[in-house]
């Protein structure tokens, strides 16, 4: 019995051992996946089952590849770095012992075909400085947001104030410009008539001077008198005597003396103080005095033009108002600051501006070319898209999309092309520093100093 006992002892001990035994370049939390069950190891998938002794044996038994872990037999295994004191990591198995050290530790190659540094521990500390300026901008960032949102809070809390004002303003102003409308209406109305009274008077007065024109016209204008004395050297000529007695012979000249002479008319017109004297100055540019029913509707017509104006600003702000409170500022209305604001960066030739809930655009020199209008919200308030931009040469329209960070200030930190007229970019805020997210993020860099 004893020495049964004693046996017992020993191949408890044996099991205890081999379960003890880590598993080369498998992470802690696998490594009770490879646990030997009565000697038997089952592949990963479930596919194959082998004896334990097959695990990193150097040949690929399993179609996962599970089965070599720490070995480069399988090309589709992976190995696991532990790399303490800095970010553990997963590399293919094809890459063990090739020679290259991909594990900080090392322990890729393990054979020592090459030596390879422990650089895990520097490379650690750097992390944990990058990691805890890196918190220091986030909290900063958190700091303000809580300012922004508060700032958001208020922003929408006046603008809806002033929206149901405005709206009660635009109905004065809409009765307001209705009244003027008719006191308008009214008073065109008389210009009308007066104009029309007018046009009719000087219809009547042109046809009752053409009437009189023609009736001068038919009546026979009788012979004028026209004593003139003849020139001396200008003889008159006597007919020879006869029955009749003696009789002058008048002279071509003094013939010429006794024809009526007929005024021009253009000269009555300008001598006269007829309607046609006056329209030849008005056409001259002459300055015609305004009738008093004149007058009255050129006063209408201006109000009435001022009131429809300020009704139009009044409908534009509503308009604004509208607009602002339809967007998604964030639940805590966090993004408000961004509104209505513009932020670019100078990157090679171009300079890009972002105009957050506006658009993006693309300037060089003296042209701007956009690169999409606000369209929404993606990822839960992590990116904002941009589409409907000008289009490519014989491509398709820009577009682009903004990844929003968190940051200490507002910032465009980069723009991409990853494809053809398709734009990525890169903007950091206060605004995406949330909590969860600043804790999420600080708590991934920090690393622990495992020694």
């Amino acid at each position: 019995m004893k020495a049964l006992g004693v046996c017992f002892a020993v191949l408890y001990a044996s099991v205890a051992m081999v379960c003890a035994t880590e598993i080369r370049g498998v992470s802690k939390e696998m490594q009770s996946k490879y646990v030997s069950q009565k000697g038997i190891f089952t592949c990963l998938d479930g596919s194959v089952k082998l004896p334990f002794s097959a695990v990193n044996d150097d040949y690929c038994d399993c179609r996962d590849g599970s089965d070599e872990p720490g070995t480069s037999a399988c090309s589709n295994g992976h190995f696991f770095c532990e790399n303490k004191g800095y970010l553990s990591k997963t590399v293919f198995s094809s890459r063990v012992n090739d020679g290259i050290c991909d594990c900080c530790d090392g322990s890729d190659e393990y054979l020592g075909r090459t030596s390879c540094a422990n650089d895990c521990f520097a490379m650690g500390a750097e992390l944990r400085k990058a990691a805890e300026e890196r918190a220091k901008v986030y909290q900063e960032g958190l700091s303000k947001r809580a300012a922004f949102a508060a700032q958001g809070h208020e922003a929408v809390q006046r603008w809806s104030v002033e929206l149901e004002n405005l709206k009660v303003k635009l109905e004065e102003k809409k009765k307001v410009t209705e009244e003027l409308q008719a006191i308008k209406s009214a008073a065109e109305e008389k210009e009308r008539l007066e104009r029309e009274q007018k046009e009719a008077e000087r219809k009547a007065k042109e046809e009752e001077e053409e009437k009189l024109k023609a009736e001068t016209v038919a009546t026979p204008t009788p012979p004028h008198e026209v004593i003139e004395e003849v020139p001396a050297d200008i003889k008159t000529e006597q007919q020879p005597e006869g029955e009749g007695g003696d009789k002058p012979v008048i002279s071509e000249y003094a013939k010429w003396s006794e024809t009526p002479v007929e005024k021009d008319s253009h000269d009555e017109d300008e001598s006269s103080g007829e309607p046609g004297h006056e329209q030849h100055h008005e056409e001259l540019g002459a300055p015609v005095e305004k009738s008093a029913v004149e007058q009255e509707a050129e006063s209408a017509r201006a109000a009435h033009s001022k009131a429809a104006a300020e009704e139009s600003e009044v409908e534009s702000q509503i308009q604004k108002l509208e607009k602002n409170l339809a967007l998604d500022l964030g639940e805590e209305k966090e993004y408000y600051p961004l509104v209505g604001q513009c932020f670019s960066v100078r990157q090679d030739k171009y300079t890009y501006e972002l105009c957050p809930f506006e658009g993006v655009t693309q300037k060089e020199g003296g042209s701007s070319t956009s690169l999409g209008k606000w369209n929404a919200w993606q990822e839960d308030r992590r990116k904002m898209s941009y589409t409907g931009g000008q289009s490519c040469w014989q491509g398709p329209a820009r577009s682009c999309l903004v990844s929003i960070e968190c940051g200490a200030e507002n910032v465009v930190k980069k723009v991409e092309e990853p494809s053809r007229c398709v734009y990525s970019m890169v903007f950091e805020t206060p605004a995406a520093c949330h909590p969860e997210l600043v804790e999420k993020t600080t708590a991934s860099h920090v690393v622990k100093d495992e020694l």
